[in-house]
């Protein structure tokens, strides 16, 4: 497959991923579904666009990463930490309810100091932003999957490849025990240790891509398995909580099987999927906004059921039962992709008004909030191909 429509086809894989985060959180009958293997997908999806020129460079894929995962996760958080009394002042969030018995309170100086110290030292703390706890995981994998892949490259001569899957098996091992033995998951560490693994499962089907095969009968029975396990429980990677190591495994599997497999019938039917495409390329919006954009069902719910007004703050959604998760699944995908493209209108007509600004200056106009389409393998000009 050339490479244009391999990238068409991991566009998709990377909407349907992002869908499945948001109707994860949307009271959805399919939710223990699709919490068996959203996550691990991309993780999957990220290992499969790293560079190996990285291995050789690791301080670029620091500088890189920094600038798509840590500079967009800031930008957010801080977004979020400002209008923090706003969001209280409407409803948004409230002293009454919220996530399980988790409330919030109006923050005083003092709270916005602590927590803006603690947003820079990437740790999130804003509830809206929750589901930003994935992006210091993804930062923390990249970085010791470039480390590990460094040193086997530099130091091993022989099967540099073997030694590599081996301190990557390893580090899963620990990830695994140290969640078993009740260590705290600081910074997403337990769940970077085991996610390196997935991530080292993306980056290894892109090089055995071409000897790989799709059937209907293999999506059907990956779709069975699915639907089985789902009744053993879910995988919380947040928390690095799952029936077994192997149980992780196995369903991330067939969630990636399945949804590249869908994604691959797309791109060759000719099934229109531009749509599907910029959903992809706007994955870091979609998984920034949504909670905030799932208010607005709130506010629609809590004026049909004559509710209290504070019950727009409860978190993630009121009632996703009688239909109700369409709804917020679908209000959860498109108003970030509508924020998105209004502010993207806006920032091309300031570049285009402001051309005697500075390259650098206009650069930092933007962030980069496309983490996952940036992620996406980009050849460098000495890399041998």
């Amino acid at each position: 497959m050339a490479v244009k429509n391999r990238v068409v086809y991991m566009d998709i894989v990377k909407a349907f991923a992002i869908i499945a985060v948001v109707i994860g959180h949307s009271g959805s009958p399919f939710t223990p579904i699709v919490y068996l293997y959203h996550v691990p997908l991309f993780f999957f999806i990220s290992g499969y666009f790293f560079s190996d020129y990285y291995s050789k460079a690791p301080f670029l894929l620091l500088k890189r990463r920094l600038k798509t995962l840590y500079i967009p996760f800031i930008g957010y958080e801080l977004f979020f930490l400002i209008l923090h009394n706003v969001f209280f002042t409407l409803n948004i969030y409230s002293d009454k309810v919220g996530y399980e018995d988790t409330v919030s309170h109006l923050y005083t100086t003092q709270d916005f100091s602590i927590n803006a110290m603690k947003i820079l030292a990437f740790i999130g703390t804003e509830q809206l932003a929750g589901p930003l706890w994935f992006i210091l995981s993804l930062f923390t994998v990249n970085l010791l999957f470039v480390f590990i892949s460094y040193l086997t490259t530099k130091y091993i001569r022989e099967n540099p490849e073997y030694f590599r899957f081996f301190f990557i098996f390893l580090a899963f091992l620990i990830g695994n025990i140290t969640t078993h033995y009740g260590f705290k998951n600081y910074y997403n560490l337990n769940t970077s240790l085991v996610a390196l693994l997935i991530f080292y499962m993306g980056y290894t089907f892109r090089k055995l891509e071409h000897k790989t095969f799709f059937n209907l009968y293999l999506l059907i029975i990956s779709s069975l398995f699915l639907v089985m396990s789902s009744l053993y429980g879910p995988i919380d990677m947040a928390s690095n909580t799952y029936l077994s190591p192997s149980f992780l495994i196995v369903n991330s599997l067939a969630g990636v099987y399945i949804n590249i497999h869908l994604a691959k019938i797309i791109v060759s039917k000719k099934i229109n999927y531009t749509i599907l495409e910029y959903i992809g390329k706007n994955t870091f919006a979609i998984m920034a906004l949504h909670f905030l954009s799932f208010k607005l069902i709130n506010l629609i719910q809590v004026k049909l059921n004559n509710l209290p007004i504070y019950m727009v703050a409860k978190y993630p959604v009121i009632d996703g039962t009688n239909g109700w998760w369409i709804l917020y699944s679908v209000c959860g995908v498109l108003l970030p992709l509508v924020v998105t493209y209004i502010s993207d209108k806006l920032i091309q007509k300031f570049k285009n008004k402001s051309v005697t600004i500075p390259p650098m200056q206009s650069q930092s106009i933007e962030f980069d909030f496309k983490v996952i389409d940036k992620c996406k393998y980009q050849p460098v000009k000495n890399e041998k191909k």
